[in-house]
């Protein structure tokens, strides 16, 4: 699977009720409200570990968030466009379906890499403050015989590059049988200084990355079906509070839905080829 490079913006989005949850406004050409609103709740008390279980409810996509214990900390709704790659998906507080937004989303995840995207509304850290936080992600195009994720994040005038990167790492191995990834913030050399030989910050490793999360299909034979995420402590928290798990997740289960699809599981023409496979063996065992 070829690399997926992203850029992240931060804007800020008007505050909505549970209600609302995404925006009204008419869509933008890629079939996508031109803005989501912020969350209406405060960040959800997601556990070190959660497995994300895939479900149906009529033509919605339904994320069940379990925890080991078997407590559903939230759910993510995805409302997929019929005819395109498009998305949107809201994150709700508890497993009600009329529950308070946690975060919201909306993105593309298509056969051509660089129109992917992703931007997450996030609520705003100050309780006061009626506009939330907007992050956006978008892909570019990939190098040779690369196949991660990275992108920048700026909040408060810091910068931030992470990376989900393919991984072996036992702690990916633990969570699942395939697509592992590790979300990572890498070292950067302090604002005015182009000293790219100097020693990482506090908190890194020797590789100069701070390891956030991590990821892996768990669904066995038949990716798709199931996710598992870790989470590692992380600065991130001083600039997103307990919402950099949010952030996280929504982007691992975009980045899953990108690594599925380049391994044939969302595309329609997959099952053309499995029936094809199938028809191919009966036909030897024959």
């Amino acid at each position: 699977m070829e690399n997926h490079s992203a850029s992240a913006a931060v804007t800020k989005s008007p505050k909505a009720t549970a209600a609302q949850g995404v925006s009204q406004e008419p869509p933008t050409d890629d079939d996508l409200p031109s803005t989501l609103y912020a969350p209406s709740t405060s960040a959800p008390q997601l556990p070190p570990t959660v497995h994300l279980i895939h479900g149906k409810l009529g033509r919605q996509e339904v994320y069940t968030v379990m925890s080991p214990d078997y407590d559903t900390p939230c759910i993510v709704l995805v409302d997929k466009h019929r005819y395109s790659s498009s998305f949107t998906m809201k994150m709700l507080n508890g497993e009600s379906h009329t529950a308070g937004v946690l975060a919201t989303a909306r993105g593309k995840v298509g056969p051509f890499f660089s129109h992917n995207f992703l931007e997450v509304t996030l609520p705003s850290r100050v309780p006061t403050e009626t506009e939330g936080t907007k992050i956006t992600m978008k892909c570019r195009k990939p190098s040779f015989r690369r196949c991660d994720l990275d992108f920048d994040l700026t909040l408060d005038g810091n910068e931030d590059c992470l990376e989900w990167k393919k991984t072996t790492d036992a702690e990916a191995k633990a969570l699942g049988e395939g697509l592992r990834r590790k979300l990572v913030r890498k070292s950067r050399p302090k604002s005015g200084t182009d000293d790219l030989n100097m020693l990482p910050e506090p908190g890194f490793e020797s590789d100069e990355e701070e390891i956030v999360a991590f990821m892996a299909d768990k669904s066995g034979w038949n990716p798709g079906r199931s996710l598992a995420l870790h989470f590692e402590g992380s600065v991130l928290e001083d600039a997103l509070g307990q919402n950099w798990k949010s952030f996280a997740l929504l982007s691992g289960l975009w980045l899953w839905w990108i690594d599925l699809r380049g391994y044939g599981k969302l595309t329609a023409g997959s099952a053309v080829i499995s029936t094809a496979g199938i028809a191919l063996i009966a036909g030897i065992a024959f």
